[in-house]
């Protein structure tokens, strides 16, 4: 299993790519609003002020849970107003291999190191497609924390807040499907930069399986147990500290991104170490669909 790779994922209620809202966002302060864009054109050095809609990138992930282990993450990513697209590749050390694995906007898949197909629909690989949404959520985070246009656009009730790191700080509602949540972005002394995002989830709703009362009469105690945890984790207050900004195709961006989960704000809960970063010319469909050259569609395509 990907060692707690996507530990503590909130983003999973970020789902799939919206379509920006037009005109100002609602029961915004107009200061607020004329701050956050002005912080969103500054992310910009070069070129024009284009939204990013997919990107491929390498990261390194360090894991507080997991000691100083490193693991190197290449991801492809690409949304669109219906849905959202992706390819991984990392060393799987439960199967003792470099795998690739994604989803190709319908069909979760797996590839193996021999570039063997597949199709990961199947009950026996609840745990891939899980990871594989938590990749999913991931890619949907790195893109409000990188492309600050893309947060401006989904933010509603804009208004000036109290900065932490010299600067003042915009706080705001971002809709996560049928939930509110909050976010705070902390600007600098200057105002021109995002120097970290808080996301502040609802309270969580009653936890129920997905399968209803038949799934948690056949899964052991132990298991449902975990699966509550996990999901409660999944509400519990976030911070992103953007360190050592570095323009990657004319888009200045964080090359390193601090997680602090809960009240912790101390020690990271993980580092991601951004090395790549491409994002002018999306990734096309079709690499999304994980099979190797020459290979026959099976019977569901």
């Amino acid at each position: 299993m990907l060692p707690c790779l996507f530990f503590v994922l909130s983003a999973a209620f970020f789902g799939a790519a919206q379509e920006p809202p037009t005109g100002a966002p609602a029961g915004s302060d107009p200061e607020a609003l004329a701050l956050f864009q002005q912080v969103a054109r500054a992310q910009l050095v070069a070129g024009k002020p284009s939204p990013v809609q997919g990107f491929s990138l390498k990261l390194t992930v360090r894991n507080r849970s997991e000691g100083s282990q490193d693991v190197d993450i290449f991801l492809a990513y690409r949304q669109d107003p219906k849905n959202e697209y992706l390819k991984v590749s990392f060393q799987d050390n439960q199967r003792g291999t470099r795998v690739e694995q994604g989803f190709d906007g319908r069909r979760y898949w797996l590839l193996d190191e021999d570039k063997k197909f597949q199709d990961l629909s199947a009950h026996a690989y609840a745990r891939d497609r899980e990871r594989i949404d938590d990749s999913l959520d991931l890619c949907a985070e790195l893109l409000l924390l990188l492309d600050l246009q893309s947060l401006q656009h989904r933010a509603r009730e804009l208004e000036i807040w109290t900065g932490e790191y010299g600067g003042r700080a915009l706080r705001g509602v971002l809709p996560r499907r049928s939930e509110r949540w909050v976010f705070v972005l902390h600007l600098d002394k200057a105002e021109q930069q995002a120097l970290a995002l808080d996301l502040i989830p609802p309270a969580p709703p009653l936890l129920q399986s997905q399968d209803g009362e038949a799934q948690s009469q056949s899964e052991p105690p132990s298991a449902n147990a975990e699966n509550a945890e996990n999901r409660l984790e999944r509400y519990l207050p976030r911070r992103f500290e953007l360190r050592y900004p570095k323009a990657f195709e004319g888009r200045l961006v964080p090359r390193e991104i601090r997680e602090f989960t809960g009240e912790e704000r101390q020690y990271p809960s993980r580092i991601l170490e951004l090395h790549r970063f491409h994002w002018q010319s999306p990734p096309p469909l079709e690499s999304f669909q994980g099979r190797p050259k020459n290979s026959k569609p099976d019977s569901r395509d």
